[in-house]
Order: C-alpha cells, then structure tokens, then sequence
C-alpha cells in the first residue's frame, strides 16, 4: 500500500513539475526548399498557355512573359486525347535548383475542338496519394490494355464540365535507375506542399 502511495504522489508531483515549466516547446526547423522562390510562375504560365496552344479571350488575362526565358522551367509537355473531346494535357516543370527537383502539373478538360478548352463554371486541382501518381490515380484506364482510356475520376469529372487539374510531386519524377538519394536530403512534407502550392497558383494563372 505504502508503494501504491509513493507512485501516486511521484507521479502527481512530475505532473505538477510539467505543468509549471515555462520552458518553450521548441519545433525543429523546416527544411529551406521553398518553389515559389525559384521559378517565375507568371512566365511558366504563359509558357503552360503558349504550348497548349490556348486562346485567351481577354489579352489582359494573359500573365506576362519574358521572351528571352521563354520554356526556361519547362522540361516537356504532351497533349493526349483521352475519351471524345476529352484532352489530358501534361507539363513537366523545373520548380527547384537541383535536376530532380520537377513537378508534373495535369489539366483534363472537355474541348469545343483541339486544344480550345470550354471556359468550365467548376474546377478541381487534385492530389494524388502515396502510391500512384496523377494518372494511376485518375487516369488508370490509360495504364490498362483491358480497361477503356476513359476509366478514371478525371474523365468522369470532365465529361461532366469539370476543368480537372494534378500534380506528380517530384519523388515520382524521379528515375527507377537512380542510385544516389542525397537530393532528397531537405525533401518531405514541407517541399510538397510548396510545390503543391506552385502547381495550384498555375492552375489558377
């Protein structure tokens, strides 16, 4: 019994003792990987415009670029048509100093013909999980030989007039040869959620 006291009034006074400390709880420091520092996205975006050969209705809707960097951020685009005037549209961007440091943003829209967009009333910018990316995510009907292309969330939405976007973030960029990791030394939740930042700033520019 005298053991049973001694723990209680050990453990009532170690909670006393906590609750007192004004010792500041102190966080460890995110990593300094910030994409929005690194890029231009005003120019990425008019870059996004010009490749996909867009029409903008109103030229002041349209961000300024500098000719002279013009696809300076841009590492490769593709335009695939998915289901009857249904495109996917996918732009690699270098969003970092480091080669690895790219981000690939998607948009899957209705079209009135090739490469004209219908103006959508909704929007959706979409964040794939842990084990797939954009397209394994949205688009798996384009992955499957026995699946129809326009299998997929993505199709499903634009069929319905909405103007779908994504990300891949950077880990799933990188190359299945690649033996050598010290590049993602600062890379984790605090980069993916800056470069999900840029990708959604696109989307909206």
């Amino acid at each position: 019994m005298k053991r049973i006291l001694f723990f209680v009034v050990l453990l009532t006074a170690t909670v006393m003792f906590s609750a007192c400390s004004t010792d500041p709880a102190v966080a460890p420091e995110p990593p300094s990987v910030n994409s929005a520092n690194v890029i231009n996205q005003e120019q990425v975006a008019a870059d996004i415009i010009h490749l996909a050969g867009w029409i903008v209705e109103d030229a002041e809707d349209l961000p300024q670029s500098d000719p002279e960097k013009c696809f300076e951020f841009i590492r490769s685009f593709e335009r695939t048509e998915v289901a009857p005037n249904i495109a996917h549209y996918r732009w690699e961007i270098q969003v970092g100093t480091n080669d690895m440091d790219v981000i690939a943003l998607h948009r899957v829209v209705k079209e009135r013909q090739p490469e004209r967009p219908i103006r959508a009333r909704n929007a959706i910018f979409l964040q794939h999980g842990d084990a797939k990316d954009f397209v394994g995510m949205f688009l798996p009907g384009t992955l499957s030989a026995t699946t129809p292309d326009e299998f997929g969330a993505a199709v499903y939405w634009a069929e319905r007039n909405m103007d779908v976007w994504g990300i891949d973030q950077a880990w799933n960029l990188v190359p299945a040869e690649t033996e050598d990791f010290d590049f993602m030394a600062e890379w984790g939740i605090t980069k993916q959620a800056n470069d999900l930042g840029t990708a959604v700033t696109l989307a909206r520019l």
